[in-house]
């Protein structure tokens, strides 16, 4: 048996739209990744759902998102209507559930893809926090 060296990662440090963000480490081998935007202050601030217009977007800097899968799929199209997607998790609810609470129009499942597509379209790289935290273990944040 061989010795795997543990890097653990933490994303929970929320710096809502800070330009120039960058990890840090803390508590000794912890790698701290700041969240950049979620979908919930998405929703709360009234971004547009339908084009990207997030404030300082194009800044430099780490851009940690934090999409909510059932958020995405339900599809709100407001602070208030992504309330609902919170309790469902400890309901156990049907697909026939789901879809009666699903957003037909334009929503965050509409700004998901257009985000998407613009990344993709701009040649944006994404990455895992995995996959940033090895970056960051071979320097190439500085």
């Amino acid at each position: 048996m061989w010795s795997v060296p543990y890097f653990p990662c933490d994303s929970s440090l929320f710096l809502p739209l800070h330009p120039g963000l960058l990890p840090t480490t803390a508590y000794g081998k912890l790698i701290r990744f700041p969240v950049w935007w979620r979908d919930n202050l998405h929703l709360y601030e009234k971004f547009a759902l339908d084009r990207i217009s997030i404030p300082r977007f194009d800044t430099n800097g780490l851009k940690v998102r934090i999409f909510h899968p059932l958020k995405v799929y339900l599809n709100p199209s407001s602070f208030d209507a992504g309330k609902k997607s919170s309790i469902l998790p400890t309901t156990n609810p049907t697909q026939e559930q789901l879809e009666s609470l699903r957003n037909p129009g334009v929503g965050l499942e509409t700004f998901f893809n257009e985000l998407c597509s613009y990344l993709t379209q701009n040649g944006n790289q994404s990455y895992t926090l995995g996959e940033l935290k090895d970056e960051y273990l071979n320097d190439s944040f500085n």
